[in-house]
C-alpha cells in the first residue's frame, strides 16, 4: 500500500507566560513543540504515513504591534495601529527524522529589542477601551511569539502559530533601583488665612445673638491667622507601594495680626484623599474625518488611608499620612501612536479655628514596575477593576479583531531589526 508524507505542527511553549520581561536583557525562554501527525485523505482511507526524513530549519519569531481601532456611531471603524518591530531567534538547523504522532521539543532563549523600527523605546503591555464621543477606541500594544518551520527540498505542510494564536509575551521597561523611588520626593504649598472671632480668647468672643450678627459684618476687626500649608508629594510611584506623605503648617508671622510667634489657634487635619488619575492619548491623525486625537482621562485608583482621623496638630504642627498600596497600573510610556500618563490628585481638608480649609494639588507623577531590590513575588499588587462604560457608545463587538494580524515571516524580513540578540 503506498505511503504518503503527514504533517508538521508547532506550538510554542514559553516559561513563565504571565511574568513580565523588563527590558532588552530579561530572556525569554521556552520551548517549540513539534509534532509530525498522519497524513489524510478526504475521500477515502487514511494512507499509511511515512516516516519524516531530511533537513529541518526553525526560527522564532517575536512581534510587537500597537492596534487601534477607533468606531463612529454606526461607521465602519478605522484602524490606525502598526508593527513595532518583527525579529526572528534562531532555533534549529540539521537533519530531521520524524516518527508519526511523535512529539519534538526545542528549547529557544529570545530577547527583545532596545528600540522599535521607528526608532523610540518600546511601549510596555498595554490594553484599554473607551469612549471620546462620538469616537469609541480600542488600544492594545501586543506582543507574540510567532514561528517559521521550514524543510527545504520537501513539500510537506507545515502549521505554526501565528496572529492572535501565537503565545502572547507581557513587556515592560527595565525595572529601576530602590533608590530611584524612595530619594523622589517634592513638596507642594498653599497659602490661606483666617480671621473670625475664634481667634480671640474665649473670654473676649461675641455672645448672644446681636453680638454674634454683629460680627459677621464686622469680622475685620478680628486677629488674622495666616499660614502656609506644605505637603510632600511623589515623583515616582509603583504597584505594591504604600505612599506616605507629610503635611506640615507653618505660621506666617508677617501676614498674621498676632506677634506671639507661639501662637496657634485649635487645628485639626480632618480628612485626607489620594487619587491615581491616567490620561491615555491615541493617534487618529490618519483618519479624514474626526479629531487628529482620542483622550480617556480617568481616576484609576483611590488610595485607601491607613491613618485615623481627625489629627490634632500640637506643637510639632505636622503629621504624616501612610496609605494602602497602589494597585498593578500600567507603566507610565510615551509612543507616537499612543501613551499613557499619571497625575496624583491629593487633598487635605482642615478646621483651623472652626473655619474649614481644603488644599487640593494635581501633581504628575510617573508609574514605574517595581524596584529591582524588592521581590515582585513579596509585593501583594491587586488589579484594579474593570473600567465601566455607560451608554450605548460603550458597547463593542467582541468578534473583530481589533487590528490585522501580525505579519507573516516574509514580511518580517524586511524588518530593520532582523537579527538576533
Amino acid at each position: 500500500m503506498a505511503t504518503k508524507l503527514g504533517k508538521l505542527s508547532a506550538s510554542i511553549l514559553i516559561d513563565n507566560p504571565t511574568r513580565p520581561r523588563y527590558g532588552p536583557n530579561d530572556p525569554i525562554t521556552g520551548r517549540l513543540i513539534l509534532r509530525y501527525n498522519p497524513a489524510t485523505a478526504l475521500f477515502k482511507k487514511d494512507p499509511i504515513t511515512a516516516d519524516l526524513f531530511g533537513p529541518l530549519r526553525i526560527n522564532v519569531v517575536l512581534v510587537g504591534q500597537i492596534r487601534i481601532k477607533i468606531r463612529r456611531d454606526r461607521d465602519l471603524p478605522t484602524h490606525h495601529g502598526g508593527t513595532l518591530f518583527a525579529v526572528p531567534f534562531h532555533v534549529y538547523d540539521g537533519p530531521f527524522k520524524g516518527v508519526v504522532n511523535t512529539d519534538y521539543s526545542f528549547p529557544f532563549e529570545a530577547r527583545f529589542p532596545a528600540i522599535g523600527d521607528g526608532g523610540g523605546s518600546l511601549p510596555p503591555t498595554f490594553a484599554s477601551h473607551f469612549s471620546d464621543y462620538p469616537d469609541v477606541v480600542d488600544v492594545a500594544v501586543l506582543y507574540h511569539m510567532g514561528a517559521k518551520v521550514e524543510m527545504p527540498g520537501i513539500d510537506i505542510k507545515v502549521t505554526v502559530p501565528e496572529g492572535n494564536n501565537a503565545p502572547q509575551v507581557r513587556y515592560d521597561i527595565p525595572r529601576p533601583p530602590l533608590s530611584f523611588i524612595t530619594d523622589n520626593t517634592s513638596v507642594f504649598s498653599q497659602r490661606d488665612r483666617v480671621q473670625n472671632e475664634y481667634l480671640l480668647p474665649e473670654s473676649l468672643r461675641p455672645s448672644g445673638f446681636k453680638a454674634k450678627a454683629k460680627a459677621v459684618f464686622s469680622s475685620s476687626q478680628f486677629p488674622v491667622f495666616a499660614f502656609e500649608v506644605f505637603c510632600t508629594d511623589q515623583k515616582h510611584i509603583h504597584p505594591g507601594q504604600r505612599l506616605t506623605f507629610n503635611v506640615r503648617i507653618i505660621r506666617n508671622d508677617k501676614a498674621s495680626s498676632s506677634t506671639d510667634g507661639d501662637f496657634f489657634p485649635t487645628m485639626t487635619l480632618e480628612g485626607f484623599k489620594a487619587d491615581v488619575k491616567s490620561s491615555t492619548v491615541v493617534d487618529a491623525s490618519s483618519r479624514i474625518i474626526g479629531s487628529s486625537q482620542c483622550y480617556d482621562s480617568k481616576t484609576v485608583q483611590s488610595l485607601t488611608c491607613q491613618t485615623k482621623f481627625p489629627i490634632e496638630f500640637r506643637k510639632e504642627w505636622s503629621a504624616d499620612i501612610t496609605t494602602g498600596p497602589v494597585m498593578n497600573h500600567t507603566t507610565s510610556f510615551e509612543h507616537v501612536k499612543t501613551s499613557r500618563t499619571y497625575k496624583l490628585k491629593v487633598s487635605l481638608s482642615f478646621k483651623i479655628a472652626n473655619k474649614s480649609i481644603k488644599v487640593v494639588k494635581e501633581c504628575p507623577v510617573v508609574m514605574l514596575p517595581p524596584p529591582l531590590d524588592i521581590g515582585v513575588q513579596d509585593l501583594k499588587i491587586e488589579e484594579p477593576p474593570p473600567p465601566i462604560e455607560a451608554g450605548p457608545s460603550g458597547t463593542r463587538d467582541d468578534d473583530e479583531d481589533v487590528d490585522a494580524p501580525p505579519p507573516t515571516y516574509e514580511e518580517a524580513g524586511s524588518s530593520k531589526l532582523l537579527k538576533s540578540g
